[in-house]
């Protein structure tokens, strides 16, 4: 008889082929999160996986903060504080400027860079992973959830992604219809990763006094946390 009471359909005898574990801390379990398994990390497509999540748009693989260029004190302030933001997980940052000046450059780099993390192994903590939307699509998705499908995603579920995942990049906001359905889920969304201090980054088009009185928004309370701020690019 073998030593291992696992069946031979089991691959994996530390998790049992599920994929996730909840982490020992003081030869105790901590069901308050889950980790990754070893053989998570050890599956090739483990990255595939993890970028198609984050939901970054194909053909921004060179969006990186080594690519980021760097053209004046603003630019390296902008770039430095969101890669802060990224490796932390600490904070929030609003990145304000006209187009074409990075905004949306340093965001696809922030979940980018907190999948690099992940795919080398430093934190795999299924809630501190990245995901990246562009805020007129994320409008589209929750009302799309509304009439979901079995074989589709439903609307709570999409919304509980976005409001719990480790980062979220909410790129151009200010550019979707101002329908007050739409300003109450971005509220929805802001609020909740507010009240549980998750990171948010943020870029828009229209200068941070605007943005503050239109939305009130969290990402400028300094409450929040000291990495809190703002950076026009």
């Amino acid at each position: 008889m073998s030593g291992n009471n696992y069946p031979p359909s089991v691959a994996c005898n530390i998790c049992d082929d599920i994929g996730w574990l909840y982490p020992v801390v003081n030869h105790k379990p901590d069901y308050s999160h889950v980790v990754e398994c070893s053989c998570r990390r050890r599956d090739p497509e483990r990255a595939f996986r993890l970028l198609k999540w984050t939901d970054l748009p194909e053909g921004t693989e060179d969006r990186t903060f080594q690519s980021y260029e760097i053209r004046s004190e603003a630019h390296k302030v902008a770039c430095q504080s969101a890669m802060k933001v990224a490796e932390e997980l600490k904070g929030s940052l609003l990145l304000t400027g006209p187009s074409g000046t990075g905004k949306s450059h340093l965001a696809l780099a922030a979940i980018r860079r907190r999948i690099e993390i992940a795919i080398e192994g430093k934190d795999t903590v299924l809630n501190k992973l990245g995901k990246y939307v562009f805020v007129p699509d994320l409008l589209d998705m929750l009302r799309a959830g509304f009439k979901a499908t079995e074989s589709t995603e439903s609307y709570d579920w999409l919304l509980r992604q976005y409001c719990n995942v480790g980062l979220l990049a909410l790129d151009d906001l200010g550019t979707e219809t101002p329908t007050p359905w739409a300003r109450e889920k971005l509220d929805q969304v802001m609020d909740h990763r507010w009240l549980r201090k998750l990171p948010t980054i943020v870029t828009t088009n229209e200068p941070p006094s605007v943005f503050r009185q239109r939305r009130q928004t969290r990402i400028l309370d300094s409450k929040l946390d000291s990495h809190n701020g703002w950076s026009t690019v």
